[in-house]
């Protein structure tokens, strides 16, 4: 019975004074011409060796995205850890299935939402 309840302890004392951890997601960066629009803060990241995710929408890219971003996704932190990961965010932020078509999935309901 000492076992379990000293690791029970271990466990809550470790997690009080573990550090927060914060998810970064950077969405819609889009390039044009081998530049990032969100190159000024990707490069304060870079800076800081601070992780985070970009969100990106294909049709916000152009031919150049390879160049724009690459320096970014082989990027590491002291532990050689990449500091980032694209995320697919979609090819357009349009919702060609609703009527007018409204961005994504504004004035939808959650059903609808689901069976897209």
């Amino acid at each position: 019975m000492k076992y379990p309840l000293a690791l029970v302890l271990i466990l809550t004392i470790g997690s009080a004074i573990a550090q927060p951890r914060i998810i970064i997601k950077l969405d819609d960066p889009g390039s044009r011409n081998g530049r990032s629009s969100a190159a000024p803060v990707i490069d304060i990241l870079v800076q800081r060796k601070i992780k985070a995710g970009l969100g990106v929408i294909a049709a916000q890219l152009d031919s150049t995205a390879g160049i724009a971003y690459d320096k970014y996704l082989i990027t590491t932190n002291d532990k050689g850890e990449k500091l980032f990961e694209i995320w697919n965010h979609g090819f357009d932020h349009s919702n060609k299935n609703s009527p007018d078509n409204k961005m994504e999935f504004n004035g939808t309901g959650y059903d609808f939402q689901k069976s897209i």
